[in-house]
């Protein structure tokens, strides 16, 4: 995505499907899209799109057998991941690359300190004492914002509130200076203040140690303040991929545009509410319809069914990624050079 910087991430026409008691589900279908070395890469969509499993695929944590990586490739720094051993895999996995999950409460042992986890995870990887894992811990926690990180490194799980419990998840993940940092929806509960300071956690471990961030979101603002290039996706796939600035301002795809939409409406009544005047509520853009079914996916575009601009084209055969500028595409059959 970023010609001037080779990737130190490339996923390539990946799939990954889930066989249930209707059919294959397609979680993620031919998602291609790179991470620059020490670069900051949003991956957007609406909920059930398809982000959480594509991160999941990229680290190998799909749940088997009904889950399965069908096709494609992820190379970290030119390794294929899917051609590495499983016991090589967890080498790899908190050592070059690493994630910070979702929900911090069920991510972390509930039956062990928080530095005891931040200290398996450095002695998995490195050849250090116990006594200077500790150390490395209770560093870590002072570098994340934990007060009194002397103490907290003894602290359990439940002890912590979410926003440091979240930091403990970014601790661990950092305590082995991964090249890749996948960070699935660190703000989501988190109050304004505390996201601003989760976002420059991974900032700063972006201009400490190099490390690039894969950050996963819904929330379109959060996205545009941190990151430099975006992929969006809808219905597993990816439909939308440039620099943040040139998709936020120059959205190719309808449902880019939708979400765009929503989030500056969204901005807007937040805004208002927090002014003097009074506060007129109003209904928000909402996109019509729902995402198609990927047990059964329609003929054409996935989109169709829910985009005001469709026509007869989009009903028969879907667009793959079609370039409106130099390193942007959407998969619409309104852009390009032969658009319809």
């Amino acid at each position: 995505m970023n010609p001037q910087v080779d990737p130190v991430l490339s996923v390539d026409k990946l799939v990954t499907s889930f066989h249930t008691d209707r059919g294959v589900f397609r979680a993620v279908d031919d998602v291609s899209f790179t991470v620059p070395a020490g670069g900051k890469v949003g991956l957007v969509g609406e909920s059930g799109s398809g982000k959480t499993a594509t991160a999941l695929s990229i680290m190998r944590l799909i749940d088997e057998p009904s889950g399965r990586i069908e096709a494609g490739h992820v190379l970290l720094e030119g390794r294929d991941l899917g051609a590495l051993p499983e016991r090589e895999m967890r080498r790899v996995r908190g050592d070059r690359i690493a994630m910070v999950f979702q929900e911090p409460m069920t991510s972390l042992n509930p039956v062990m300190t928080v530095g005891a986890q931040i200290v398996e995870t450095i002695r998995a990887h490195r050849p250090v004492s116990r006594a200077k894992a500790r150390a490395q811990a209770i560093e870590l926690l002072r570098r994340v914002g934990i007060p009194a990180p002397r103490t907290r490194v003894d602290a359990w799980p439940h002890q912590l509130s979410g926003g440091m419990r979240q930091r403990v998840m970014i601790a661990i993940a950092l305590s082995c200076s991964p090249r890749v940092l996948i960070a699935d929806e660190p703000t989501t509960a988190l109050d304004v203040t505390v996201q601003a300071q989760v976002l420059e956690l991974l900032e700063e471990a972006r201009l400490e140690a190099g490390t690039a961030t894969l950050l996963i979101s819904h929330d379109l603002a959060v996205v545009a303040s941190f990151a430099e290039q975006v992929v969006v996706m809808y219905a597993g796939t990816v439909v939308e991929r440039g620099g943040v600035r040139e998709v936020f301002h120059r959205a190719g795809h309808p449902y880019t545009r939708a979400l765009l939409e929503g989030a500056a409406a969204m901005t807007s009544d937040e805004a208002a509410a927090g002014s003097t005047a009074p506060f007129q509520p109003r209904k928000l853009p909402t996109l019509p319809g729902r995402a198609p079914d990927r047990v059964a996916l329609p003929r054409g575009c996935r989109f169709q069914d829910r985009c005001s601009l469709v026509f007869d084209r989009c009903r028969e055969q879907e667009p793959g990624l079609r370039r409106i500028s130099e390193g942007h595409d959407a998969r619409c059959w309104l852009v390009g050079d032969d658009a319809s």
